[in-house]
């Protein structure tokens, strides 16, 4: 449907979002450490979020970035097994119908026998002397 999803689709997004946004971010401020120095991300991750006593454990085990790290190897795996939900393509009739009409008119896949099908190359001009060389 069009327009059709749902607020708590949306909120779900924005809460994937939010949670993994600190990680990534720790993640990318540790794996470039030498290129982040004297930023912000390094000041709040490097002094002010890793000493607090809530978190410290966490930035000492690096717990973060092994989270990180197995959700990223979970979605491999799931997405190696099973890349789409369903294995069909549904097609709109009346969309197929609205396409046939702005490419062609007719219906598409049906030439005339009158009228005989005709490469590119023998509307170029010299195509001819090509073709016969």
């Amino acid at each position: 449907r069009h327009q059709g999803t749902p607020l708590n689709s949306i909120l779900f997004n924005v809460e994937l979002v939010l949670v993994t946004s600190a990680a990534v971010v720790q993640f990318t401020q540790v794996a470039f450490a030498n290129y982040a120095r004297l930023t912000d991300a390094e000041v709040i991750f490097s002094a002010q979020v890793k000493y607090m006593t809530f978190y410290s454990w966490f930035f000492e085990y690096n717990v973060f970035i092994y989270m990180l790290l197995g959700w990223f190897l979970l979605s491999l795996i799931y997405l190696l097994i099973r890349p789409r939900d369903t294995g069909e393509l549904r097609f709109d009739k009346n969309a197929d119908k609205k396409l046939a009409k702005i490419v062609g008119g007719g219906k598409a896949g049906k030439h005339s026998d009158k009228q005989p099908l005709r490469s590119a190359s023998a509307e170029l001009p010299g195509a001819g002397a090509l073709a016969q060389a």
